[in-house]
């Protein structure tokens, strides 16, 4: 009782709490419980110091605290908030920094607390660094089957460089694991670090005791009732009697956990050391193969929104999967109907098949459009969030009610078929796809349409995007975010349709100006299109209490056309703040953008609510 009220006290900044827990006897059986509070004062850190700290500078060492010092803004950053969980492993960082810069025996003695009259703690780290030291050597013991230059390259620490403490754990581990993944799967390795008498030097010794190489023998399946062995036995990714490594190993249950068959995947197994094969059985529960989703939501450009959908896994307990769904706004509809084949191209290449069809109504700035295609495409996963496609598209477009001034040719209105092969890459390498904080991601895509594929149009369109993400001090993260494209008509076709056409402005590229605004304008002002365009984002995220994000960006973008005088680059700019809330499905949020460049007759600002990254 009194640990659990000392951690509410503590928990609310009363650092001081003292708690007092004792039980009398009432009399006639009873007891009372006495609870004494001694409450103190409201606690927060107002400033870290550091004595003793003669390599590493003071501001280095804060920036490797989770502990801030309370700053201006501290009501909405909660900086100076004193939590022990965190300042311990702060303690533990430290630490953690000397050693991998061969402090090894660098120790924290003590830390010194001063509290002034408003419960503002002073905090000062005595350090007491130690000798630096330097590796003199790597040896290895047991390494019968790899040269010692082979394992060196799988080490954090290098021969002539000072001690990284930290990295010698990693090291052990990094040499089993080298091991395992070349199939000796009971692979033992020890290390030790040896000091020189009398010097700043020291020697890394690793013993190895290998064991056996172990080699696929069969492969079983249990407990799949309705899907077919197979689905399982075409992930494997080891060939039978080749080295059975430990990263093949779980890359074959992650693969099978992934077809989204199965609630519970585990890999047994079974090692014959004296014959060298490991047999493994893949035990699996299938999960439910039907699914059903639906949601709602709104957002400045297409108002009030929802979807519904269903999808079933399984088609003939091959893996294959048929799904359906409809989305509709106030502005757009979109009918879909899917098929997925896993392996489309056998086991060997695994590639993915789809075939969708799908129908479009929806209301642009410009024109309305009614669409109907058909697309059969080949997929394949490149890395764990990345993956390259091929596409080809047949669809009846009927483009209607164009505004007089975004008729740029005959292609910009009517009913026209449109056939168009595309290439699709795209490589995500962020820590967070919903709220990234470093990483980065980028797309390309290559899209010809032509008479030879059964289209009425011709036209090369490009579009790319890269983005970046970097963690700025005090959790803050820096993203900038850039996009290009080009389309060009050939052969009969005048000018690409109004479709294809780019368009700029609203909550996801140059947040000052309305949706589609962007760009060359009809006599009417009317927004027409434009064969060419870019656009730049930078932001900068402030994480806030209650999983709040504030961001203050900076966008710029123009779309043009080829050869028009009056439509030349322009490009606009616009500033602004937004607010977002972190939920699982991503951020929520209000972004408010002003014109930088206003002009006549223009808002000086726009505001555009948004679910999801804005890039």
């Amino acid at each position: 009782l009194r640990e659990r009220l000392l951690s509410f006290y503590r928990g609310r900044k009363y650092l001081k709490s003292e708690i007092a827990v004792e039980v009398e006897e009432a009399g006639q059986g009873k007891r009372l419980l006495k609870i004494t509070v001694r409450e103190g004062k409201a606690g927060y850190l107002k400033e870290i110091r550091f004595e003793g700290n003669r390599h590493f500078s003071s501001n280095l060492l804060k920036k490797q605290m989770l502990s801030r010092e309370r700053g201006v803004f501290h009501i909405l950053t909660g900086s100076g908030t004193f939590e022990e969980d965190d300042w311990n492993a702060d303690l533990a960082a430290l630490i953690g920094l000397y050693q991998q810069e061969g402090y090894v025996r660098m120790r924290i003695p003590s830390v010194d607390t001063e509290w002034d009259d408003e419960g503002g703690i002073t905090a000062t780290v005595h350090i007491e660094e130690g000798e630096r030291y330097l590796l003199r050597e790597i040896s290895m013991r047991g390494n019968d089957h790899f040269l010692r230059k082979e394992l060196l390259g799988a080490l954090v620490n290098r021969e002539g460089r000072y001690v990284n403490y930290v990295g010698l754990e990693r090291d052990q581990e990094n040499l089993a694991e080298f091991y395992r993944n070349a199939g000796y799967l009971d692979v033992a390795v020890q290390g030790t670090l040896l000091f020189d008498e009398g010097q700043n030097s020291a020697v890394a010794r690793f013993d190895i005791r290998e064991g056996p190489r172990y080699h696929r023998g069969t492969v079983a399946v249990r407990g799949n009732l309705l899907t077919d062995s197979e689905v399982v036995l075409r992930e494997v990714p080891i060939a039978e009697g080749a080295p059975a490594g430990e990263r093949d190993l779980l890359a074959f249950q992650q693969s099978v956990f992934a077809t989204g068959l199965y609630k519970s995947v585990r890999l047994t197994r079974l090692k014959h050391p004296d014959r060298g094969v490991v047999d493994l059985i893949m035990e699996v529960e299938e999960t439910l193969f039907f699914e059903f989703e639906y949601g709602a939501g709104y957002g400045t450009d297409t108002g009030l929104r929802g979807f519904v959908g269903s999808t079933f896994r399984n088609l003939d307990g091959r893996g294959r999967r048929l799904s359906a769904k409809v989305l509709a706004s106030q502005k757009e509809q979109n009918y879909f109907v899917d098929v997925r084949e896993p392996w489309v191209l056998g086991n060997r290449w695994k590639w993915e098949g789809g075939l969708t069809g799908s129908y479009q109504e929806a209301e642009r700035e410009s024109f309305r459009i009614r669409k109907a295609s058909a697309i059969a495409s080949i997929t394949k996963k490149i890395f764990l969030r990345s993956s390259v496609a091929v596409q080809y598209e047949y669809s009846r477009d009927d483009v209607f009610d164009v505004k007089p001034g975004a008729v740029l040719s005959p292609e910009d209105q009517g009913t026209a078929n449109i056939a168009a092969f595309r290439g699709i890459l795209v490589l995500d390498f962020r820590d967070d796809p919903f709220n990234p904080a470093r990483g980065s991601f980028h797309s390309g895509t290559a899209e010809l349409a032509s008479s030879y594929f059964g289209s009425e149009v011709d036209y090369l369109k490009l579009t790319g995007q890269s983005s970046w993400y970097f963690p700025l001090f005090r959790r803050n993260t820096l993203a900038v975010s850039g996009r290009a494209g080009m389309v060009r008509p050939f052969r009969d076709t005048v000018e690409v349709p109004i479709q294809k056409r780019f368009f700029l402005g609203g909550r996801t590229t140059v947040r000052g100006y309305k949706e589609e605004s962007l760009g060359p304008r009809g006599p009417d002002g009317t927004p027409s299109g434009g064969d060419y365009m870019v656009n730049g984002n930078a932001e900068i995220r402030i994480p806030m209490k209650y999983g709040i994000i504030t961001a203050l960006f900076l966008d710029a973008g123009s779309v043009w056309l080829r050869g028009d005088p009056a439509n030349r680059f322009d490009l606009r700019e616009s500033a602004g703040i937004g607010l977002r809330y972190i939920t699982p499905i991503g951020p929520v949020g209000i972004d408010y953008g002003w014109k930088l460049d206003r002009r006549e007759g223009e808002s000086g600002s726009e505001w555009h609510f948004t679910i999801g990254a804005v890039f």
